[in-house]
């Protein structure tokens, strides 16, 4: 059963790409799937950084 990923999730999932840590090792620590962790982490366009508050409104549109 997929259960959404939260916005602390998201917050954390942040913080460990800004420290340039993979998506397998983020999801590994979170519990989830690689593909769950990697979906839900969209980059904010051309600047690499990743936007916790984007993905949640992504998240809530799509």
């Amino acid at each position: 059963m997929y259960i959404h990923i939260t916005f602390k999730e998201r917050e954390r999932i942040g913080i460990l790409k800004a420290q340039g840590l993979s998506t397998p090792f983020i999801a590994r620590r979170l519990g989830r799937d690689p593909t769950t962790v990697a979906g839900d982490a969209p980059v904010v366009a051309g600047l690499g950084q990743v936007s916790p508050s984007g993905w949640q409104n992504a998240a809530r549109s799509g």
